[in-house]
């Protein structure tokens, strides 16, 4: 028979698309960027006049720049860096550019191309707004301004500059390029639409069923549990990320850096496995037999298997422990080691049933402050007393139960 499945996929599906989200929201395509922005030579040359931040310091070329009359000004400038484009298209994409700029974007799309300190409005490359206006500029060189005459009464310019990102651009806690996080990185907003794909994911999957007969974990802590390691989980794995703000750069060359933070991160991804174990197992009571419900399959304990049931106490592994702690040193967060310690002291308290072929079967009931986590739990030594299990008492029972 099946189990309570659904209790896996609950969680592993939300931590997949997670997983997901995350990286496609800091996702880059090696695809060239554009800021275009509308163009007044008059100013160009007042502004080249005042020189650098308007200290009057200029270069002799600039003084003699300065100096041309405008028509010649403007030939200098753009010769060789220019070509002439018309048509309806041209117009509608100028009159979006200057209304963006002037604060009256035309769109909630328009509003965020424009850059963070202003004066230009940003593209990527191959994207519909500027499908069939892309060729007019495409040849041209990163870090170099190119310019573009729409003909009429009066003459109006546009200028485009064009980014090839790379390495340079990105590192630690910084984002080296002007370009807007909204064209950065496109395919956030699906990332969007993954998280709540989890979220319905985890609240509408059928949860087990709670029958009167059954005894099962408090679900209330179950779903506490689960919010806790996936923001233990959710922080450390996200953290690279942030940092490093590029996704194909957190696998390479920052693969090693990730990996610190995602060791802390598979902390709550333990949690959350070992939560999704305790959500699935469920116990029922039959008159010659006990019945264990598990996240993949179902198991019958006839008690005339049975030899004794003692009570016995778990701690975790030596082996996560260590893991915790290696983690903690290694980022060298407080909140690492805070877990950490939390770790080394957890200890649960519960029964373990064993049966005459040597095979063990046991059973959690108390949280670390000693709290009941089984609503119920009496019912099951109860019934195998009546079934003449013997229960040791704890002076002959083991009294940890570590996995080693």
């Amino acid at each position: 028979m099946a189990g309570n499945r659904n209790e896996i996929w609950r969680r592993l599906g939300g931590v997949v698309l997670f997983c997901l989200a995350v990286g496609l929201a800091y996702f880059v395509p090696e695809i060239p960027f554009y800021s275009v922005r509308p163009v007044d030579f008059q100013e160009e040359q007042a502004d080249l006049a005042r020189g650098y931040m308007g200290m009057g310091v200029l270069t002799e070329d600039e003084r003699r720049l300065a100096r041309l009359p405008l028509e010649q000004f403007v030939a200098e400038v753009i010769t060789g860096r220019n070509v002439v484009v018309a048509g309806e298209q041209w117009q509608r994409f100028y009159t979006g550019v200057a209304a963006t700029l002037g604060g009256s974007p035309p769109d909630r799309d328009w509003s965020r191309r424009a850059g963070e300190y202003g004066g230009r409005v940003f593209f990527r490359g191959g994207e519909p707004d500027i499908r069939g206006l892309e060729p007019a500029w495409q040849n041209v060189r990163p870090g170099e301004e190119y310019f573009l005459r729409l003909p009429g009464k009066p003459e109006r310019w546009l200028a485009v500059w064009t980014y090839r990102l790379d390495e340079s651009d990105f590192g630690f806690g910084s984002v080296a390029t002007p370009v807007p996080a909204a064209v950065l990185y496109p395919y956030r907003v699906w990332s969007w639409g993954l998280l709540a794909t989890a979220a319905l994911l985890y609240l509408l999957l059928p949860w087990p069923q709670r029958r009167p007969e059954l005894i099962a974990y408090a679900r209330w802590r179950l779903l506490l549990g689960d919010l806790l390691g996936y923001l233990l989980g959710g922080m450390f794995f996200t953290m690279p990320f942030f940092i490093i703000a590029n996704t194909r750069m957190v696998l390479y060359p920052y693969g090693f850096f990730a990996a610190i933070f995602w060791l802390l991160a598979a902390l709550g991804g333990l949690a959350l496995a070992f939560n999704g174990w305790y959500a699935g197992l469920q116990w029922e009571l039959l008159p010659d037999r006990l019945r264990r419900f598990t996240w993949w399959r179902v198991e019958e304990y006839p008690f005339a298997e049975m030899l004794r049931i003692e009570p016995c106490t778990w701690q975790p592994p030596r082996w996560l422990k260590g893991l915790a702690w290696g983690s903690a040193i290694l980022s060298r967060r407080p909140q690492a080691a805070g877990t950490a310690l939390i770790l080394s002291g957890t200890e649960y308290q519960g029964m373990r049933i064993v049966n005459r072929d040597g095979r063990t079967l046991d059973f959690w009931l108390t949280d670390q402050l000693g709290g009941i986590t089984m609503p119920g739990w009496e019912r099951i030594p109860a019934a195998l007393e009546r079934a003449g299990v013997p229960l040791a008492d704890r002076s002959a029972a083991t009294e940890h139960r570590t996995w080693q």
